[in-house]
Formats: C-alpha cells, sequence, structure tokens
C-alpha cells in the first residue's frame, strides 16, 4: 500500500496534467493526462476529479504516457 515507513513518497506534484474535451456532441471524449509517480495519495485526486466534475461525455480515456511510476493501490483505483 506504500505505506511503509521506509518508503517516502516522492515530493508532492500535480498528478493531474490535464482535464479536457476532444470533440464535440454524441462522440466527445474527455481526457484526464496524468503524470509523475502516482501513490494512493494522487489516485484519490484523480477519483475525486472524476466524481466532483462528473463528465458529462459517454467516453472517458487516462492519458498514462507521462506517468513514470504507479504503485499498486493507485493502479487498481485509476484503472
Amino acid at each position: 500500500m506504500g505505506l511503509h515507513v521506509m518508503e517516502v513518497p516522492s515530493a508532492g506534484r500535480a498528478v493531474l496534467r490535464s482535464n479536457r474535451v476532444v470533440g464535440s456532441g454524441p462522440g466527445a471524449l474527455r481526457v484526464l493526462e496524468l503524470q509523475g509517480g502516482i501513490g494512493f495519495a494522487g489516485a484519490e485526486r484523480v477519483v475525486r476529479e472524476i466524481l466532483e466534475t462528473a463528465p458529462p461525455e459517454a467516453r472517458v480515456a487516462i492519458d498514462l504516457t507521462r506517468v513514470h511510476a504507479i504503485d499498486d493501490v493507485a493502479r487498481r483505483m485509476v484503472l
């Protein structure tokens, strides 16, 4: 879970790089671009963003191109 005393998390940075819509109408796609190393706290921020904004688009894509590490718990939360 990444809670061990010897596993120091990296400095806090924004995990959610962008939250944008590609296209319009019924074919619109919500794209959440993530970045950096993602642990529990970062994944919680992503989940909160999705729940608070409640995207109206039927399709959502998560872009992990800029993610260099994601721990097991964060992976299960986000994906």
